[in-house]
């Protein structure tokens, strides 16, 4: 995902190279760590991921974006 909460719950935090390391998912509360996914042109992309078994339930962690067809 690309926004979550800052760890005192008060504001949005985008993912980006300046975001905090962790923070909180804003469905289900739970942990969230930076991640930075590098692609074959040497470009990256920021997203927030959360802890390796923190809140499996969580919508957003198993069905993180909806496409829709036009």
């Amino acid at each position: 995902m690309k926004i979550a909460l800052s760890l005192d719950g008060r504001r949005t935090v985008e993912a980006s190279p300046a975001a905090p390391q962790n923070a909180i998912c804003p469905t289900c509360g739970g942990p969230l760590v930076l991640r930075v996914r590098r692609g074959m042109l040497g470009g990256r992309s920021y997203f927030w991921r959360h802890a390796s078994t923190a809140h499996r339930g969580c919508e957003n962690r198993n069905n993180p974006i909806t496409w829709k067809r036009i």
